[in-house]
């Protein structure tokens, strides 16, 4: 039964529910490739249900007008944060106002929020940066941040020498709802396609999939991306990985997890956590992604 099939707001990108039920409500289309833009809707802000009506939270002006995530603390409802076109905005008032994170060395004209999430203890995680791979954006590359106060944010970007190099572009972040401790990061390379000219349909593949047993401190790499396996690309053709890249723990199993953009594949670790080298098994599940459309 719909609250209200007549809303005035309907350029709606992500939604989330915070302790006390409260359900916000994001707007705006973001990770679109050039080419696609001019199809998007802009966003007018961030909403909250009351009633049945959408109340206006925080406008576009203030946050910008493209809302990729809305993280709730897990029970806290006054702390909410939000990954938009305009970086990290943090509330600790219930959503009554929203501040820039203070994130060292953030653009805020070229770096964007991507993701974040709070952890089941309350940590932070949030990765910044930008999808595209040309000028402005072609050295913004994708880093993550972690904070456990929601004021100091400290830099745990994962690298990796078996990598040609970090320049990492969107990155999805997942955390085991089994144990706040173990993080996955999946990289993916920047898309290269400029705003004009024909597509570079393969350049937002798989760079790398790592996870942390120890909320970030270190970590460890599951993939390095190429076309043998990649979940992001159909065996080096077409590539997802700048605007259709999710990543998922399973609720029940800290080492099975589930990545879904052009292929949906399921990881399961089968070696020890405390070896260094991870194992495990690749799983496909399900057909690819518009394996008839070329993007």
């Amino acid at each position: 039964t719909p609250l209200n099939d007549q809303g005035k707001v309907r350029n709606i990108s992500y939604m989330a529910q915070s302790a006390n039920s409260t359900l916000w409500v994001g707007t705006g289309e973001g990770f679109i490739r050039y080419g696609q833009k001019a199809k998007a809707l802009p966003g007018t802000g961030l909403y909250k249900l009351v009633g049945n009506d959408l109340i206006i939270a925080a406008s576009a002006t203030l946050i910008g007008n493209v809302i990729n995530r809305i993280a709730c603390h897990p029970t806290d409802a006054n702390k909410l944060a939000l990954t938009t076109n305009k970086g990290l905005y943090i509330s600790t008032d219930g959503g009554a106002s929203f501040n820039p994170a203070q994130i060292p060395n953030l653009k805020t004209d070229t770096t964007y929020g991507m993701d974040v999430k709070f952890a089941s203890n309350g940590d932070l995680y949030c990765s910044v940066g930008n999808e595209r791979g040309h000028s402005p954006f072609g050295t913004v590359n994708g880093r993550i941040f972690k904070s456990t106060d929601l004021s100091v944010f400290t830099n745990i970007t994962p690298t990796s020498n078996v990598l040609a190099d970090a320049n990492y572009g969107r990155i999805e972040l997942a955390i085991s709802p089994s144990n706040p401790q173990i993080i996955y990061a999946s990289c993916a390379n920047k898309n290269l396609t400029a705003p004009t000219g024909a597509q570079s349909l393969n350049s937002a593949s798989l760079k790398a999939i790592f996870v942390s047993y120890n909320g970030g401190s270190s970590w460890s790499l599951v993939l390095a991306g190429s076309a043998q396996l990649d979940p992001l690309s159909s065996s080096g053709v077409i590539s997802t990985g700048d605007y259709a890249h999710v990543l998922l723990v399973d609720p029940d199993d800290a080492n099975k997890l589930y990545i879904g953009g052009y292929n949906f594949y399921s990881f399961k670790r089968t070696n020890a956590t405390s070896e260094a080298q991870v194992l495990g098994t690749w799983s496909q599940m399900g057909n690819p992604f518009a394996r008839n459309t070329p993007l």
